[in-house]
């Protein structure tokens, strides 16, 4: 078995959304590779994926950075609105790694939530599960802890507390 490479070689890969497919990429200094070029690259490349929104900001880091950036909290914050267990003020919210670091969890935007600290605290303390859900992640309390209550006059999403 040949020894590991330690050469580093940043690619940045285009991907067409619309044909769902690799569309080439490029080398930080803007030499362009064909969508060829880069999957070739990538069969023996360790792969650090990062995925950027519009305004080149990353939201997928896969475990290539612990703490959030302030991307992907502002779109934590835009998704989840505040603490998904009690709704409290998104100011006030931790972001909080769904699988957690400690557990092989990314730094990704579909892998992050927001929680309050009593939530923060109560998720690690009793070990309870975040899930997905189409309205966005909640706590699954199985039955270890009163889920929380929403009040009948609380505008934001309902997925923001049960």
């Amino acid at each position: 078995m040949p020894a590991p490479n330690p050469t580093q070689l940043m690619v940045i890969a285009n991907y067409d959304a619309l044909r769902q497919a690799l569309a080439g990429g490029s080398l930080p200094d803007g030499t362009p590779l064909s969508a060829e070029a880069v999957a070739k690259l990538a069969c023996d490349a360790e792969l650090l994926p990062a995925i950027f929104d519009t305004n080149a900001q990353p939201l997928w880091l896969g475990r290539t950075q612990r703490l959030a950036t302030p991307a992907q909290r502002a779109a934590v914050t835009a998704r989840d609105r505040g603490c998904i267990g009690c709704a409290t003020a998104a100011e006030w919210c931790q972001v909080h790694h769904i699988t957690w670091w400690s557990q092989h969890g990314t730094t990704d935007l579909d892998n992050l939530c927001l929680l309050c600290s009593k939530h923060h605290h109560l998720v690690h303390e009793h070990n309870l599960k975040i899930v997905p859900t189409p309205n966005g992640p909640k706590i699954h309390t199985g039955g270890t802890h009163p889920p929380p209550q929403r009040s009948a006059t609380d505008p934001r999403p309902t997925h923001i507390a049960a």
